[in-house]
């Protein structure tokens, strides 16, 4: 390090933040393109936003293909055999109960869509960042179960003015982390994030010190904890982060 530091004529601080970025690098940055397959994703809505207003369109049209045969329902009303007649009632009544599934399915779907939309219409406008929202108060403004909504969001995608999303990533849980403190994981990262920003660069916060400035606004959080959301929004160690 020393003899690096007097060759480039740079300080031994600078050395070891370069050191820290390499090893952010990958040194093989092409070895899998090959193994790779494109996938592509086909939302399941379509979110448009035209004359000052949201439209919702489910990419389902596929569903306007199926429908009862009438050659079946008049078989049902002609026929004099009594079995034939019960079986042929015993599968509309299963082809009825698909097709209402189906259509519930869809108003499930567009009711979800619609509480997103106006409890996040800042970020789908590009002007706002993604709001606390938990599949919990979903359920509780449309009158459904909790398990209901996160089943019809599963592996959902939205196509909107910013791009393709995945339903499940415009939700968040809230954590307990102390008394009366209901924060979800993002809440608490951006409260690092602002601690790191507003620290002292010569003598930056340590992951301990960091800890002892949440729990100084109530926020009980583990050390281990900390290390993990810092890492995840791509903050240094203290050490790195010192100039």
């Amino acid at each position: 390090m020393s003899k690096i530091s007097k060759e480039l004529n740079i300080s031994r601080l600078e050395v070891r933040k370069y050191i820290y970025s390499i090893k952010c690098l990958n040194p093989k940055p092409l070895i899998n393109i090959k193994m790779s397959e494109p996938v592509y994703i086909n939302p399941d809505i379509l979110l448009t936003y035209e004359n000052n207003k949201w439209n919702i369109e489910l990419n389902d049209n596929w569903i306007n293909n199926y429908y009862i045969s009438d050659y079946y329902l008049k078989m049902i009303d002609t026929s004099e055999d009594e079995n034939l007649k019960m079986y042929f009632k015993e599968k509309l009544s299963k082809c009825r109960f698909i097709l209402n599934s189906l259509e519930q399915r869809r108003n499930t779907i567009l009711n979800i869509t619609k509480v997103i939309i106006r409890r996040q219409e800042k970020y789908f406008r590009g002007n706002g960042k993604i709001v606390s929202m938990t599949l919990s108060e979903v359920a509780d403004e449309i009158d459904m179960n909790v398990s209901t909504v996160s089943r019809a969001i599963k592996n959902k995608y939205m196509s909107s003015p910013i791009g393709i999303i995945n339903m499940r990533d415009l939700f968040s849980s809230y954590v307990s982390y102390g008394e009366d403190i209901r924060l979800t994981p993002e809440d608490v990262k951006q409260k690092i994030k602002v601690i790191i920003e507003e620290e002292n660069k010569k003598k930056p916060y340590s992951d301990d010190e960091i800890v002892n400035k949440l729990n100084d606004e109530n926020i009980n959080i583990s050390r281990r904890t900390v290390s993990k959301y810092r890492k995840e929004l791509n903050i240094p160690t203290s050490y790195n982060r010192k100039e």
